[in-house]
């Protein structure tokens, strides 16, 4: 079973050095029953550990997964295990991020935000 949210639907950061889009849903989305959150990317850049993803019922700095982009100019689905996080830390999900880490500008696209078992 998969859910998608429109939460994330399309975001382009034509000159992103140390950019954050953090989004703040108007009604929180129960996660306590799904174990993997993921996320489309397309980026002009590649490399390690280059973009963090974050949720929370507070902030969404609570829980945050660095992700890294493989080839340039390709959609990737980033998929992260949030079954580790309780199941009371995950039914109201109110604010998720995705942040650039690095220092150089690039091109990022962001679609399809989804949480499955």
């Amino acid at each position: 079973f998969r859910s998608t949210s429109s939460a994330i639907t399309s975001a382009v950061l034509p000159d992103p050095t140390n950019v954050l889009i953090r989004r703040t849903l108007t009604s929180p989305l129960d996660m306590s029953l799904y174990g993997h959150v993921s996320i489309w990317v397309k980026s002009s850049a590649t490399g390690a550990n280059i973009l963090q993803f974050g949720l929370g019922e507070a902030a969404a700095t609570e829980n945050t997964f660095t992700f890294s982009i493989t080839a340039a100019n390709t959609w990737e689905e980033k998929v992260f295990d949030i079954s580790a996080i309780s199941a009371t830390a995950r039914d109201a999900i109110g604010y998720i991020h995705v942040k650039y880490l690095g220092s150089t500008n690039n091109t990022f696209r962001f679609n399809a935000f989804t949480y499955y078992e």
